[in-house]
């Protein structure tokens, strides 16, 4: 880490004096017609007022260094990401000067504040009334600093304070070069970022860089949430007329939490911290737990239960279906032979639920307790087979509606050929071999009880595999929702010729409930999808990560029968 660390300790130190100096001055920040003010109640002694007056301009201050410190720290991560050396600027003599900048830009924060905006007669009687009004106290009760930006002349016309306008331009200055760095230097990591695991080949190195890519976005939005916008709109509108007295607490609120929230993502996504936090591992490698041991009990239970009853019935639904297309009467035809099909993976997944998933789980079984052989198998069966068959035996139910509707008549070379069956053997073969790469030792789909999901082994074969599958997938569904949406426009527009209106309206109703049944299917896939591809890497949490990986997956397949 180098001296990051004394960076952070800086920092850490500082927001301690920062939240500190907040609780004794106990401000309030108020804004009325073209002022804006930090306030706070005077002590009748006034020796102990003048103090009050210096930790004030010390609060005031703070938000100069704060500002200026956070943007120190995305030039040191961008240095440190870039790796050409230029770390080396944060080493020795430069290391002082880079601490002391935060110190002079809140300096010259601070004396902005006292000599252009410091307390005034004039200032005093615009805020007087509106002080006595929301907060019951006189002028003499209180010490101030603010800006009061337009005075009324005598004949009415509105004058520009100047000394105000100097301390606006002072501060928007030192705002507008903080938010700079912090924009231009935010991007250049961002794409540093994306670009390091290309060049890193462990899971640790790719999920490190996730780790700070999604600590970086939050620790860029909380200042910006907290500080740049509520301070910054609570300084500027009042130079433009715009009455904001009902956000002037709002604007207290976020000024007083900023130091609490800012280390928050730190500890909540890096996951040195968060187990460090959660008491765990203390120094030392942390052991194998099962999920029993990780996910709270009560949660623990919802999760297996659920887990256990949907599968049952996910089995039971998709053996049904499956028994009454194979029994029905008279020849099928080629939707009825895809929705027979299509019952297979559907079972085979719920069946790998409730014969191994449940099981496993409930045994409070570990990740490495498992027979790898077993478990690659069953993972390539039904994380991986089941998973990319469905899609390509979905795009053939939305080609088959779009090939009766377009040509209701057949195509004539097309007529002697099985293309129903053609192309749901090369489903097979396609999937198959694809998937047959996953029974490689460290290229499998595994599940894994410690987490209760199902994932790749993190190794880079099975990474590459698991993305090749996610393109097919996605490709797949886009093809899917093309030819739907040819469908859809052909039955709103097509009027049947050749048949009577009766005959005319069972066909169109028989046809829209086939596409509606496709639409659906294809939809519910696409939910599934989002899921397990972006949603559930919105948080570490293993409950969260059980809901849009786990619980979605079986639910999806269940309803899908």
């Amino acid at each position: 880490m180098g001296n990051y660390r004394w960076l952070m300790i800086y920092f850490s130190c500082f927001a301690i004096f920062f939240s500190t100096l907040d609780v004794i001055v106990g401000p309030f920040i108020h804004a009325h017609g073209t002022s804006a003010c930090l306030l706070m109640r005077r002590s009748e002694s006034e020796d102990v007022a003048n103090v009050q007056y210096v930790l004030l301009i010390l609060l005031c201050s703070c938000f100069g260094v704060t500002i200026t410190f956070f943007a120190i720290h995305f030039v040191f991560r961008y240095f440190a990401l870039e790796r050409k050396g230029r770390i080396s600027y944060f080493d020795g003599k430069y290391f002082l000067i880079w601490l002391a900048i935060p110190v002079v830009c809140g300096t010259v924060w601070g004396l902005a504040l006292h000599f252009f905006v410091g307390h005034t007669y004039e200032t005093t009687e615009y805020l007087r009334e509106n002080i006595l009004h929301h907060y019951n106290l006189e002028m003499k009760d209180v010490i101030y600093v603010g800006a009061f930006y337009w005075r009324t002349l005598e004949n009415g016309e509105m004058e520009l304070v100047i000394s105000a306008a100097i301390a606006a331009g002072i501060m928007f200055s030192v705002k507008a070069t903080s938010i700079s760095v912090v924009c231009y230097y935010g991007f250049l990591s961002y794409r540093q970022i994306s670009e390091l695991p290309q060049e890193g080949e462990s899971a640790f190195t790719k999920s490190l860089q996730k780790q700070l890519y999604k600590a970086l976005v939050l620790q860029a939005m909380i200042p910006i949430l907290f500080m740049y916008l509520p301070i910054g709109t609570f300084l500027i509108l009042p130079a433009f007329n715009v009455n904001i007295e009902s956000f002037s607490k709002l604007a207290t609120l976020f000024y007083a939490v900023y130091p609490a929230v800012d280390p928050l993502p730190l500890f909540f996504i890096i996951d040195n911290y968060r187990i460090a936090l959660k008491d765990e591992g203390q120094g030392e490698d942390i052991p194998e737990l099962p999920a029993s041991a990780l996910m709270a009990p009560g949660f623990y239970w919802f999760a297996l239960i659920s887990c256990l009853i949907i599968s049952i019935f996910g089995s039971t639904v998709n053996f049904y279906l499956f028994y009454k297309f194979l029994k029905r009467d008279g020849k099928a035809n080629g939707f009825q032979k895809i929705c027979l099909v299509k019952t297979l993976p559907n079972f085979v997944i719920c069946f790998a639920f409730l014969l191994w998933v449940v099981p496993v789980t409930a045994l409070d079984y570990t990740y490495s307790q498992l027979p790898y052989r077993l478990n690659s198998i069953i993972g390539s069966l039904a994380g991986s087979w089941a998973y990319l068959f469905t899609p390509f035996l979905q795009v053939s139910l939305s080609c088959n509606r779009f090939y009766v509707l377009y040509f209701p008549f057949g195509i004539k070379v097309l007529k002697r050929v099985p293309v129903t069956n053609i192309s749901i053997v090369l489903s097979i073969l396609i999937v198959s071999c694809v998937c047959s790469v996953g029974l490689q030792e460290t290229c499998g789909y595994v599940y894994d009880p410690n987490f209760f999901c199902w994932r790749p082994e993190g190794l880079p074969c099975s990474d590459q595999l698991a993305k090749v599958i996610l393109a097919m997938i996605y490709s797949i569904t886009f093809s899917s929702n093309v030819f739907n949406v040819l469908t859809g426009a052909r039955l709103l527009v097509n009027k049947m010729v050749g048949m009577n209106q009766q005959e005319a309206a069972r066909r169109r109703k028989r046809w829209m409930i086939m596409f509606t049944q496709s639409v659906i299917q294809d939809c519910l896939h696409l939910v599934d999808i989002i899921n397990a591809t972006y949603l559930w890497e919105l948080s570490d949490e293993l409950w969260f990560q059980f809901l849009f990986l786990t619980l979605s997956f079986i639910i999806i397949y269940t309803l899908d029968g």
